[in-house]
Formats: C-alpha cells, sequence, structure tokens
C-alpha cells in the first residue's frame, strides 16, 4: 500500500497574490489615466479672473451732442466783405438783419445815388468809403455793444490810417446782432477823421446815428 500525496496548496496561493497583483496594477492604472483626464479637462477651462472683458465703445447720445461753435465776430465780417467783393446780393441779404436790408434798400434808392449802377464791390451803403480789398488786410477791434433798442451785440471795427493828401484815420465799424451759432449785420458806419480831430464815442451807426 503506497504513502498518500500531499495537496499542492503552495501553487494555489502564489496563483491568487499573482492575480491580486495584477488586479492591483490594473486598479492603480486605470485611477491614475482617470486622475490624468481629469486635470487635463480641468486645464481646458477658462479662469474667469483672467478672461478679458470686451467693453461696449460708448455712443454719443443725439441729446447730448455737442452744441453748433459760436462764429466770431471777425469770422462774419470777413466773409461778409468776401461777399461785399464778389457782388452776390442774395448772400448779402442773408447776412444783414430785415431792418438793415429795409434801410440799405431805401438808402440805395435815394435821390443822390438813384440811378447809379451799383457793381463790384458792393456797397452798404450810398457814399460809403469802404473797399473790401483794404479792410480784409486790417485787424480789426472786437467790443461789446448795445443798440438803442437794448439788444446786446458786438461791434467789429477796423481802422485805416492815411498818411498822403487829407491825413487821417477811417473807422470802418460794423454792428452785429448774434443769430444762433452765427450773426447778422444790423448796423454800420464809416467814417473819416482828420489829423487833429476827435473821434465820436461811441461810434454809432448810420441807423443808431439817425443820418
Amino acid at each position: 500500500m503506497g504513502k498518500p500525496q500531499k495537496k499542492q496548496s503552495g501553487f494555489t496561493a502564489l496563483e491568487a497574490v499573482l492575480i491580486i497583483v495584477i488586479i492591483g496594477i490594473l486598479g492603480f492604472t486605470g485611477w491614475f489615466v482617470w486622475q490624468a483626464k481629469n486635470n487635463a479637462d480641468k486645464s481646458l477651462v477658462p479662469n474667469n479672473s483672467t478672461t478679458p472683458v470686451i467693453k461696449k465703445k460708448a455712443t454719443t447720445s443725439p441729446s447730448k451732442a455737442q452744441p453748433n461753435v459760436q462764429m466770431s465776430p471777425t469770422e462774419f465780417v470777413d466773409s461778409l466783405l468776401g461777399i461785399l467783393a464778389n457782388g452776390n446780393e442774395a448772400s448779402l441779404n442773408a447776412g444783414l438783419t430785415q431792418s438793415f436790408v429795409s434801410y440799405r434798400t431805401s438808402n440805395l434808392a435815394h435821390l443822390s445815388c438813384a440811378g447809379k449802377t451799383i457793381t463790384n464791390p458792393m456797397v452798404l451803403f450810398c457814399g460809403s468809403l469802404l473797399d473790401p480789398s483794404h479792410v480784409k488786410t486790417l485787424k480789426p477791434a472786437v467790443t461789446d455793444y448795445s443798440f438803442k433798442d437794448g439788444t446786446k451785440g458786438k461791434s467789429v471795427t477796423y481802422q485805416e490810417t492815411q498818411t498822403s493828401g487829407d491825413t487821417g484815420t477811417t473807422y470802418y465799424s460794423f454792428k452785429l446782432v448774434p443769430v444762433g451759432s452765427s450773426w447778422q449785420l444790423n448796423d454800420y458806419v464809416d467814417l473819416f477823421v482828420p489829423t487833429g480831430s476827435s473821434v465820436p464815442n461811441p461810434l454809432l451807426g448810420i441807423q443808431e446815428s439817425g443820418s
């Protein structure tokens, strides 16, 4: 009768250990891959704290638009002198108040001027000394002016000195009233003052003086 054989349990235990180790490796590998994937996904999500904010450009509301810039008195007179030099009656009347248009019309129709042809340069009234090409080369003085009806405006006065013949100074004074962002001529005077004579103060326009 033979000897009984021993059970080979040691080999089975080793296999079990190997299987556990393999499962552990596979589990760790899966966990590592999953963790790496999560980290990669997070890196693709934009950081709100560093995302640039695009601001819309502010637009100007029509109600808050800048007001029209007031034309200076000298700019207006300069344009008026250009009109006088070119002889455009319609443009000239647009730069005059209605009262001055009426006065100028009646003045040029006066007996002493009747029948005379008014060409270039135009005149503001009969017998005027104004030469637009001379006046435009002079530097004017601008002062506040109050008309006899209380209207506030500006006086733009040029001085032209004559040193030969009858020596003295000719004064060209434009009396303006503000109209919107521009002006209109409401009165005018040109006056030659001989050397040694006094200059009227204030220098009244042809309507203001009643002449």
